[in-house]
């Protein structure tokens, strides 16, 4: 497998990731920004792909206890890089496995997730393995994620994850049921005139019903990123 190394946010943080096929968006990069964690939370990035949640809640939001879960094993090769390159043995630890039968003698504190988010029938069908299986839920769906929760976080630990908008019903539905309650919402479109494409959510394990909505995220103006934008990615 060919592979790139890029800098993100700042020159000091190198992601490795497949030359071809799936490759990190900007969601992931908007995720870490929107996670509130503390620094010694014992944190889980769930379907971590090349590890650039996991890069960045370390070195920018300046976590020390990661678990970084990836399925595959071609992605698990790129987030192993991505934690060698960056210095971040001590911090970030990379465990092949897959979340429906991941199951740690502890509890986390926190868990940070940009999981699939569609059904594999309900959009175009990209032509790689890797890419389907980020892309769609055949590998981890709400369910698999809530459950785990609910399972796996402390009582009163948090789930941050970035989710299509459209999918927002299904999403407090299915975590309500497996006992996590949305606080925080931010609602991210694309520009000033379009409607909310993603949404980034914290839940809550056993938390009271109390949802804030912070003031949307606006990608672009007049076709150029937005201040906060800029800030959040680096102007990758």
């Amino acid at each position: 497998m060919n592979k790139t190394y890029d800098s993100i946010v700042r020159r000091d943080i190198v992601i490795c990731q497949p030359k071809e096929g799936f490759r990190f968006s900007v969601d992931a990069v908007m995720l870490a920004d929107f996670v509130k964690p503390s620094s010694k939370a014992k944190t889980i990035d769930i379907g971590s792909g090349s590890g650039v949640i996991a890069a960045l809640l370390a070195k920018v939001k300046g976590c020390t206890d990661i678990d970084a879960l990836e399925l595959q094993e071609n992605m698990f090769s790129c987030l192993t890089e991505t934690v060698e390159i960056n210095g971040l043995e001590d911090i970030v630890k990379p465990v092949q496995g897959d979340l429906r039968i991941y199951r740690p003698d502890f509890h986390y504190d926190a868990a940070v997730c940009n999981p699939p988010y569609r059904k594999e029938s309900s959009g175009k069908i990209p032509p790689t393995l890797t890419e389907r299986t980020a892309r769609f839920n055949e590998t981890m769906t709400l369910d698999d994620l809530f459950g785990f929760c609910k399972s796996f976080l402390k009582s009163g630990g948090s789930l941050s994850i970035c989710i299509d908008s459209d999918l927002l019903a299904d999403v407090f539905v299915t975590a309500r049921k497996n006992r996590l309650e949305p606080k925080r919402m931010r609602l991210v479109h694309p520009d000033g005139q379009t409607v909310a494409r993603t949404a980034l959510i914290e839940f809550r394990r056993d938390g009271r019903a109390e949802l804030v909505t912070e003031p949307p995220l606006i990608m672009r103006i007049n076709g150029e990123y937005t201040e906060e934008m800029r800030r959040i990615t680096g102007a990758l």
